[in-house]
């Protein structure tokens, strides 16, 4: 394992980018995938090709190939072809079948979890689960924090109330296409480069569902769905974030002519907050204090997300010093335990001063012995006439 050079199998240097090793990666899997190339030796070199795609497209992994030669407790064996680890191709692809598309493999992204396989066959026909949907949620970082339930509004296709769904005015069952006998799909030869190749392909008489409805709905144009409102009480959990993805089963748009339902997909924005910033699972905020406070020390009211606590904040704290709250943050989302909320203390200077509050300062500076070139006068005069 250590004696193979994964750069070298996939012709790059060490110093090759993230998109480098996908090109090359691409490049190589279309010349010698054993559907292709027909030598003897392709299989195995497309195993080799996809091992070492598995290391360097993995930054953890690649950094300890990088460092030891080897990747611990990564079999690669069962990352060859038609083995596990192989689902990395579809990371890259997006489908499998979408790779050799312009071979005219149709059947390739079956065998891979392609398009061919997000069709359930049964008896021979199609069933197409319905489109997935997503809606917008936004929260504020008090609901982050505590948790919420949402009223969620949601547009999506139902079932046509006109035909109950079959697509049909007389409400009666779809019959088995013709053109495809129920299968859903056609097979066409044709003469290419490669020699004589066969190409699976949704059948354009029924487009793929393997039934044909003779008298259509004309409500629903024979799809067996409308378009329909409705609202739903949705859990978000403490801990999310922007751009959080909360998964709904079966709540999307119902499948054509009774078919299963999609799922529907809340994504989560956190409002800004006025008085808090996030980073991670904690918060971050300040609290202005006035000199007197800073330098005498006080006991004072901080808000969190959770309520008020009290602080407090030793004599002669500096501005900018930070305090920390422990576990008052962001519960972690995936595992027990809260972040902590800092608290930055800012000592704030005085913008305006009365005569009496001059010759107080000036006086603090004499006993500090502070020079001061503004200061004028006898300080111990003024101070024996202010508190006359």
């Amino acid at each position: 394992m250590s004696s193979k050079d994964y750069y070298a199998v996939l012709g790059i240097n060490k110093n090759a980018t993230d998109a480098e090793i996908k090109s090359a990666f691409r490049s190589l899997a279309r010349k010698y995938h054993p559907d292709v190339n027909k030598d003897h030796t392709s299989q195995e070199k497309f195993k080799e090709i996809n091992e070492a795609y598995q290391v360097l497209s993995d930054a953890d992994k690649r950094r300890k190939y990088d460092q030891f030669g080897t990747v611990d407790g990564f079999d690669f064996g069962s990352a060859g072809f038609g083995g596990a680890g192989f689902s990395g191709f579809g990371d890259i692809f997006g489908n499998l079948g979408d790779i050799f598309e312009e071979f005219g493999f149709g059947g390739f992204g079956d065998a891979f979890g392609g398009r061919g396989a997000s069709r359930s066959r049964s008896s021979g026909q199609t069933a197409r689960k319905g489109e997935d949907i997503r809606v917008d949620a936004s929260i504020t970082l008090e609901e982050v924090a505590n948790g919420v339930e949402k009223e969620i509004h949601v547009r999506h296709l139902d079932t046509c109330d006109h035909c109950a769904g079959t697509g049909s005015r007389s409400k009666k069952s779809a019959q088995s296409c013709q053109t495809c006998g129920g299968r859903g799909e056609v097979r066409q030869t044709r003469q290419s480069i490669l020699g004589t190749i066969s190409q699976v392909t949704p059948c354009p008489a029924c487009h793929g569902e393997g039934k044909v409805v003779t008298d259509p709905c004309t409500n629903c144009s024979g799809s067996g769905r409308m378009a329909k409102s409705k609202t739903l009480k949705v859990k978000i959990p403490a801990g999310v974030e922007t751009g959080s993805k909360l998964r709904v089963s079966g709540e999307g748009n119902v499948g054509q002519r009774g078919a299963q339902h999609g799922d529907l997909y809340v994504y989560i924005e956190v409002k800004k907050h006025a008085l808090y910033e996030r980073d991670g699972d904690d918060i971050h905020s300040k609290h202005i204090v006035s000199f007197s406070q800073a330098a005498l020390g006080d006991e004072m009211d901080i808000q969190t997300l959770y309520g008020t606590i009290k602080l407090k904040v030793p004599a002669a704290t500096q501005s900018h010093t930070v305090f920390r709250l422990k576990g008052k943050g962001i519960q972690h989302l995936q595992h027990h335990g809260q972040g902590d909320h800092y608290v930055t203390i800012i000592v704030e200077t005085p913008k305006t001063l009365s005569n009496d509050e001059k010759t107080i300062y000036e006086y603090l500076a004499y006993l500090r012995k502070e020079k001061n070139s503004l200061a004028k006068g006898n300080i111990k005069e003024k101070i024996k006439k202010l508190f006359k």
